[in-house]
């Protein structure tokens, strides 16, 4: 925490600054409808967990490698549309998690456990380009919101639209143990 506090940060707050400026989030269907609780609730939680079938996740890894695209992007493109879609929305924002250790926090290699961090990862899936090109994409994005991860403050602008909207009211977990 006193790392956290006692760095520079005005890069990363640039950073989510302009990755942040502008999105407005849209309420995802059902979660004001569980008995109860209110969307603001952050006690209210709900997981999908699903084991994709070995035999598929190796023809996916074999089709993304002669790609150069990862499988954590393609279930992240894939999941980015799926909470698009049952938003309405044109774009969102999907928290992607990162299990790494900060390279610049003094004793990192020498502490047990995981760092985790869930950061916002803005997606519009785009017109008039193939999966492709959009996963490369969504790849790069994913790279550079992982850069940043540990850094900035990542409040949205205040905007009339987003008051009581939490920005991350999604995440993607990709479990790989191949």
């Amino acid at each position: 925490v006193d790392w956290l506090a006692a760095r520079d940060d005005s890069e990363g707050r640039e950073f989510w600054q302009q990755q942040l400026s502008g999105y407005v989030p849209e309420p995802l269907p059902g979660i004001g409808s569980i008995p109860g609780s209110e969307m603001t609730d952050p006690d209210v939680d709900s997981w999908v967990q699903h084991t994709i079938p070995e035999v598929i996740l190796r023809q996916w890894e074999k089709s993304l490698a002669g790609e150069r695209i990862t499988l954590s992007a393609l279930v992240t493109a894939a999941w980015a549309i799926t909470v698009q879609r049952h938003a309405g929305a044109a774009e969102t924002v999907v928290g992607l998690t990162n299990a790494s250790r900060p390279l610049d926090l003094p004793g990192a290699t020498q502490h047990v456990g995981v760092y985790v961090d869930v950061a916002p990862l803005r997606l519009a899936p785009p017109e008039g380009v193939t999966v492709r090109q959009w996963l490369h994409e969504v790849q790069q994005q994913s790279r550079a919101v992982m850069e940043h991860s540990f850094s900035g403050d990542r409040e949205l602008p205040k905007s009339p639209d987003s008051v009581g909207v939490p920005l991350l009211q999604n995440s993607v977990v990709l479990q790989n143990s191949l």
